[in-house]
């Protein structure tokens, strides 16, 4: 198993260390990134769910109301007023209360790791919907460029149509691609404003400045190798700590408890009798108490394994995960270095043998299809590119 995760680790480095800057020459990302830990309203429940187990930590030191007696009346003889004035307090030993204190500074703990789970899928979902809005830029682009292209093959044979060289089924046929791409701009368009409406939810606005969502954007490699401090690795440790924490307080039911108090009472209008009286409190009941124990060394054990699960299953995410971006990267380089050059090149040729008549619409229009079709891909590659890497450090990067 050592070998195994030894080597995902080492593919893991050398698969990321050319790709240099995550995210940090990418200002627009960066910002939005600020703007949802200052505003999601999910994230400052939770920095306020942190602050309120930290402001409990003191009540560890909680004792019960301290009881002040007096009794007036004729106590000794029915001749002379007397009174009984006493007070009493009940508490625990030290060790109870420092058990108390470590078990709710684990709770304050543990709500700061759920915040920074949370600061972390925030940056995720971000940075997905980043690339998914920067892809649908991209393919706006790429259309607006081809449509411009086409509008001038279309006043081509306008031209011709209107000089008797040809009839109207090539200017008809270019118009129809025309209106094609047209309204995949419209559904563009539309598959634009859900994502920017599901960023402006994350982020809690109503409107975001105007971004271009350009990219691409670059990364590091991992920082500290293998999972190093993962926030939800931190959080499944301190649950195991919180039940640890807790076996403790339980223990400390069976501990003794003990009691104080001085008393004063009068004898025949004399003030000068004072008595001392100390108590102890033992539990003989504990069957209640031994359950309670055994519950909360379940939950250690729970915890713990919980803990290891989801390492089993962020080496396998992690590993699947490089695996997927290595035949992304050879999709990359087969469409940049191969397809994409070879189709445009096609595409150049048959289209001047259009104009001239010398191939049919047909033809064209094949190769066409398959033109746009590459430079697609070629965006769809980029964007899961950009949204595995961001798996990537979503489960690995020591941030």
């Amino acid at each position: 198993m050592k070998k195994s995760v030894t080597k995902i680790t080492i593919w893991g480095l050398i698969l990321l260390s050319p790709l240099q800057g995550l995210f940090a020459q990418n200002s627009e990302l960066n910002q939005l990134i600020q703007l949802a830990y200052s505003q999601n309203r999910d994230l400052q429940m939770a920095y306020k769910n942190t602050e309120m187990h930290k402001a409990q930590i003191n009540t560890a030191y909680e004792m019960p109301k301290m009881p002040v007696e007096l009794q007036v009346g004729n106590i000794q003889n029915p001749f002379v007023r007397d009174y009984t004035l006493g007070f009493s307090q009940t508490f625990d030993l030290p060790s109870v209360y420092k058990n108390r204190k470590q078990y709710l500074t684990s709770l304050s703990q543990t709500a700061a790791a759920q915040a920074d789970v949370l600061k972390r899928q925030l940056k995720l979902e971000i940075r997905m919907i980043y690339a998914s809005l920067s892809a649908v830029n991209s393919k706006t682009e790429i259309i607006n460029q081809e449509l411009e292209k086409l509008k001038d093959l279309s006043r081509v044979y306008r031209q011709k149509f209107d000089q008797g060289e040809t009839d109207q089924s090539d200017f008809l046929n270019v118009r129809l691609k025309e209106n094609e791409l047209t309204r995949n701009l419209s559904v563009l368009e539309m598959e634009r404003k859900n994502l920017e409406l599901q960023l402006n939810q994350i982020v809690n606005q109503t409107s975001l400045p105007k971004f271009s969502y350009a990219e691409p954007w670059t990364y590091i490699g991992m920082v500290n190798g293998f999972i190093p401090d993962n926030p939800v690795k931190k959080l499944n440790n301190s649950f195991i700590d919180n039940a640890l924490k807790e076996v403790l307080t339980i223990k400390d039911f069976k501990k003794p408890s003990f009691n104080a108090g001085v008393y004063n009472q009068s004898m025949q209008g004399s003030l000068r009798q004072f008595v001392g009286v100390m108590g102890v409190e033992i539990p003989i009941f504990v069957k209640a108490f031994n359950a309670r124990q055994q519950s909360a060394k379940l939950r250690v054990e729970m915890a713990e394994q919980q803990r290891d699960k989801f390492d089993f299953q962020m080496r396998a995410e992690l590993n699947s995960l490089f695996n997927q971006l290595e035949i992304i990267e050879k999709q990359l380089s087969i469409i940049r270095n191969s397809s994409l050059p070879d189709a445009e090149k096609s595409l150049s040729i048959l289209l001047n043998k259009y104009k001239e008549g010398q191939v049919e619409y047909t033809e064209w229009y094949i190769v066409f299809g398959q033109y746009l079709g590459y430079k697609n891909n070629l965006v769809d590659l980029e964007k899961e590119k950009n949204i595995t890497i961001s798996k990537i450090y979503y489960i690995s990067e020591n941030e």
